[in-house]
């Protein structure tokens, strides 16, 4: 009886902790070009992002490494050579947080820097503190991560 009883716990345990995906993927593309110094980037505005930190969290990253970036709805390769885009997307668990977001570097239509996060749906470990960071702490150091590769 107290055999089945402490499967039966283990079991419940188990299952209640399988939609608490926690897991941070990081993708990083290393661009051909070496040694590009951005000294302006537009950044073309993605209306469906939802994370209302995610755009100024983006900014301040760049205009951390001397980056000045212009918010702009569309834009040309002769108007702006260094175009920025970018996805974020929510996710629930108990609370709202950043569950993967994307962020491409084009210099003249091809693409010269790509970071990704990523929690991954169904992954069940308690890194918490990880999961519910704020967009802040998540995209900072990934923005310096992927503006030292294309700069350096």
């Amino acid at each position: 009886m107290i055999n089945r009883l402490c499967k039966f716990i283990v079991l419940c345990f188990a299952m209640l902790t399988i939609g608490c995906g926690t897991k941070s993927n990081v993708k990083m593309f290393i661009p051909q070009t070496k040694n590009t110094v951005i000294k302006h980037a537009c950044v073309i505005k993605n209306e469906d992002v939802k994370v209302s930190d995610f755009l100024s969290v983006l900014q301040e990253g760049f205009n951390k490494h001397g980056i000045k970036c212009s918010l702009v709805n569309q834009t040309n390769e002769k108007e702006c050579p260094y175009i920025v885009t970018y996805t974020a997307e929510q996710s629930w668990d108990l609370k709202f947080f950043l569950g993967h977001a994307e962020i491409k570097v084009y210099n003249l239509d091809k693409l010269i820097g790509h970071v990704t996060y990523d929690v991954p749906f169904g992954t069940w470990n308690f890194d918490l503190a990880n999961k519910f960071k704020s967009t802040r702490e998540k995209m900072l150091p990934l923005i310096d991560e992927l503006l030292f590769n294309i700069h350096n």
